[in-house]
């Protein structure tokens, strides 16, 4: 009786834990699709690229180079507007 009944809070814990997961990743998923969330985007990219260049431990050799699609940069749709002068239209579904 005892095993039967802790077997059962194992799949009760095992299934509030999936449903937990699928929650956060949904709820993730919303705000990374949400009209809003480019420049949120950027700020991560540039902050990976910027942590990547300190890893090696030498201060003085931290350099930010600018990426299109950056936080304050043209996105990659402008910058090959600029280049060959037509305009591309990215349909996000949105």
């Amino acid at each position: 009786m005892a095993q039967n009944a802790l077997q059962k809070l194992v799949e009760a814990v095992h299934a509030a834990a999936i449903n937990t997961k699928d929650a956060v990743v949904d709820g993730a998923r919303a705000i990374s699709n949400s009209p809003g969330a480019a420049p949120l985007h950027a700020i991560v990219r540039q902050g990976a690229d910027e942590i990547a260049q300190i890893l090696p431990a030498f201060p003085d050799s931290v350099k930010s180079v600018p990426e299109s699609g950056q936080l304050l940069e043209p996105t990659q749709a402008l910058v090959t507007k600029e280049i060959t002068g037509r305009h591309l239209n990215f349909d996000m579904d949105r």
